[in-house]
């Protein structure tokens, strides 16, 4: 996995907050607010609490897809399959990217 600056997950939900611990020590990462019966915000805070293994995830398949299509790219007749990977693989670099916080102003 690529560098990044957000704190190194598992991430996990306990008691409403999504929380990581390492050895280093307990990191709260955010509070989620509303009722533990809201299916939305339970919902939510499941998604947040996976973003790390998220990220590695669609870092890992980018890829994967790219070093494919660059070899499906040598045999002929695969110019609309790679030119489609390729367009995958640039959308997935830029949801990378603004993950990470690139090209945005804080």
């Amino acid at each position: 996995m690529s560098d990044t600056k957000w704190t190194s997950g598992p991430w996990r939900l306990d008691c409403g907050r999504i929380v990581s611990s390492s050895t280093t020590g307990f990191v709260i990462i955010a509070e989620m607010y509303g009722t533990t019966n809201n299916s939305q915000v339970l919902a939510d805070a499941h998604m947040i609490a996976a973003a790390p293994k998220l990220y590695e995830a669609l870092e890992i398949s980018t890829d994967n897809i790219e070093a494919l299509a660059i070899r499906l790219d040598k045999e002929p007749g695969n110019q609309i399959v790679v030119g489609a990977m390729m367009h995958r693989v640039q959308v997935n670099r830029a949801v990378l990217a603004r993950a990470r916080g690139e090209g945005e102003k804080p």
